[in-house]
């Protein structure tokens, strides 16, 4: 980001801010002095046909879910809260997780259905849990915490009757992403001082990391095929890019160029032809859609239009 550093990009996409302390709970940019808000961190339905994001352009973060053209786009009604954020589908489309934080204390996960009722909570630790992302299959849920006052990567069982802990690094370990077999997960670290793209196995174990540079590397999404992980590097000068390499670190090439524009938190489209990603490249932070064949750009939302 230009004037804003790879520290600020990294730290606008970690649910819990990893890289660096949050902005105070409820603390939303409001529309009413710049005439802007912000779209941020899409997330596609198991069918293609939905995108779920959230946005400040109530006054607080709330969840928000439109179809995969940028239309029909409508607010999911949720239980009162300080900030709503990282919505995720099911594989099955049945539910929704998302964290949030409530009475000015910490963010936690909840699970709801497309339409907002059948609230559950999740979980509940004063630390903080975000970003939370299904397995495959729909058992397990694996998310981010501060529970040591750094980063770690955690799963929880979609009934939350089981939790398990996945990373234990004094860095910080953040924005979890299952392999479409459910074999292993990627991740975003600084254990080797930059941001980096990590891969482990599902229980946690063989971590190895799988990007290198200059600049920092993070917030991994992986391909519906499997052969590829989609991640956004930032370059020292602070813009940020899309990427893809390899599982085993092989073949990494970009996306999209760093020349001036910011691409930010890719994700994947199920039938992998699309890669969805947030950019302030037209000013607000928006959502676009990225063709992963000829390059081609999509703007969904728009952060100027005033829309509530």
């Amino acid at each position: 980001m230009t004037g804003a550093g790879p520290r600020r990009a990294i730290c606008a996409l970690a649910g819990l801010a990893a890289a660096c302390a949050p902005p105070p709970d409820g603390a939303a940019a409001p529309a009413s002095a710049s005439a802007t808000y912000e779209n941020s961190n899409p997330s596609w339905s198991p069918d293609g046909a939905e995108i779920l994001f959230y946005s400040n352009r109530s006054g607080a973060f709330r969840l928000y879910r439109m179809t995969a053209d940028g239309a029909d786009e409508r607010r999911i009604p949720t239980a009162p809260s300080d900030r709503d954020s990282a919505p995720s589908f099911s594989p099955d489309g049945a539910r929704i997780a998302y964290a949030a934080s409530r009475d000015g204390g910490a963010s936690d996960l909840y699970l709801i259905d497309p339409d907002g009722s059948n609230p559950v909570r999740l979980t509940d630790d004063p630390a903080g849990d975000g970003v939370p992302k299904w397995s495959p299959d729909g058992a397990w849920i694996s998310f981010e915490s501060r529970r040591d006052d750094n980063a770690d990567l955690y799963a929880v069982r979609a009934d939350g009757a089981q939790e398990r802990r996945l990373t234990d690094d004094p860095a910080n370990d953040f924005h979890p992403s299952w392999s479409p077999d459910g074999a292993a997960v990627a991740f975003g670290s600084n254990r080797t001082g930059l941001y980096q793209v990590f891969v482990m196995d599902a229980d946690g174990a063989n971590v190895r990391q799988i990007t290198d540079g200059p600049g920092h590397a993070t917030t991994p999404d992986w391909s519906p095929d499997g052969a590829s992980i989609v991640f956004m590097s930032v370059d020292p000068d602070g813009s940020g890019a899309v990427e893809v390499v390899a599982p085993d670190g092989t073949g990494r090439r970009a996306l999209t160029s760093t020349s001036g524009v910011d691409y930010h938190a890719p994700a994947w489209s199920p039938d992998g032809r699309s890669v969805a990603v947030m950019s302030n490249r037209d000013g607000p932070m928006d959502i676009y859609v990225l063709d992963v064949l000829d390059g081609a750009v999509r703007k969904l939302t728009d952060g100027t239009d005033g829309r509530r």
